[in-house]
């Protein structure tokens, strides 16, 4: 019998937690095919994870990406014409789910929080831009506190959240507190964007977005912003006042400088996703 998946857990982290608690029952035989040895998941693993916790077809795919992947960003932002949430990711498959390759990150407050309430914690997904713990307000560690290797194929596999490092657990690293209030408020942006029962109109999204950098670039308070950031600003408003700027909502390669504008503006108050 498999594992339950937690709430907010990486596919990759429920694969390898069952592997390493489980690795000679039955139920995990599917998780030793080669498939899920590879460094890069694509709709494939993500689709026969569906079926084993019974949530079959497109649905069941949808449902996984968006609890327990950061597809998110690119899911909920959606023009009058889309509708699906994943697009054509469950048929075509082109999106990378997992990379292997690429370090990820934990909060040392919430693996020992978890040690205490679960007995074990478990690799959150967390989205590339995400430094920071948006519960803990403390900096997410990509490395081992205990021999700096980082948490990926190139350093550690991903049982030392449960194994530990030379006998010390992940969980009893020193957290180090976030002084940089931008980076929280992304995470907090991010927990909000991950918790939406709906997708957002990208028409609506881009008119708000629009109407509140006018706003901003045009208060008398506006000089008082510092130099770098009100380029930015400036340089996000020039973009927006072209039509075609549209495609800024739905294109993948410029949906990270979107959301990391959103939660500038807004903090942890966005009336986008509030």
């Amino acid at each position: 019998m498999l594992l339950r998946i937690q709430p907010d857990e990486s596919l990759r982290s429920f694969v390898e937690r069952n592997l390493f608690l489980q690795r000679h029952t039955h139920s995990v035989e599917i998780f030793g095919a080669p498939e899920f040895r590879y460094r890069r998941w694509g709709n494939k693993q993500v689709i026969t994870i569906a079926k084993l916790l019974g949530w079959d077809n497109c649905y069941g795919f949808n449902k996984l990406l968006h609890s327990h992947t950061d597809y998110t960003v690119h899911g909920v932002f959606k023009a009058k014409d889309g509708h699906s949430y994943s697009a054509n990711e469950f048929g075509l498959g082109f999106f990378c789910f997992d990379d292997f390759s690429k370090t990820r990150s934990y909060c040392p407050m919430c693996a020992k929080e978890d040690l205490c309430v679960r007995g074990y914690s478990y690799w959150r997904r967390n989205h590339p831009l995400v430094v920071v713990c948006a519960k803990h307000n403390v900096d997410l560690l990509s490395k081992c506190p205990f021999c700096g290797k980082p948490f990926s194929v190139h350093g550690h596999s991903l049982d030392v959240i449960w194994s530990g490092c030379a006998g010390r657990s992940l969980g009893d690293a020193k957290p180090r507190a976030n002084e940089d209030s931008e980076a929280l408020h992304l995470a907090q942006f991010f927990v909000k964007l991950n918790l939406l029962q709906h997708h957002l109109s990208a028409e609506t999204a881009f008119n708000v977005l629009k109407n509140k950098l006018t706003e901003i670039i045009e208060d008398d308070n506006f000089n008082l912003i510092s130099k770098g950031r009100r380029a930015r600003l400036t340089f996000h408003y020039e973009d927006l006042r072209d039509p075609r700027a549209f495609r800024f909502f739905v294109d993948r390669s410029q949906v990270h400088q979107l959301l990391y504008l959103i939660a500038s503006i807004y903090g942890n108050e966005s009336p986008l996703i509030s």
